[in-house]
């Protein structure tokens, strides 16, 4: 974890294969440049064991998708109805 955030190191080191650190830093408003980079480093060091993190944080993929419209409503009801499972 970093100091004082709650925020697992290896969770930035993560994010920090497909984001740049201004991305990651918009993403976790509370961390600083340094604690990022620090915390890259360490994972580095100390590679996690078991399940790896996504490498795009939660937020970032939710935005991106909004922004391709995934989740805007068409006007089509016939398809948002129910349909038997063949």
């Amino acid at each position: 974890m970093i100091r004082d955030t709650g925020i697992p190191a290896h969770l930035v080191a993560a994010l920090s294969k497909e984001q740049t650190v201004e991305e990651i830093l918009s993403d976790f408003p509370s961390l600083s440049k340094t604690q990022v980079e620090a915390a890259i480093e360490y994972a580095k060091a100390y590679p996690k064991r078991g399940r790896p993190y996504a490498p795009r944080s939660l937020k970032r993929t939710l935005s991106e998708m909004a922004d391709l419209g995934v989740f805007d409503g068409d006007d089509r009801p016939e398809e948002s109805a129910p349909r038997p499972i063949p």
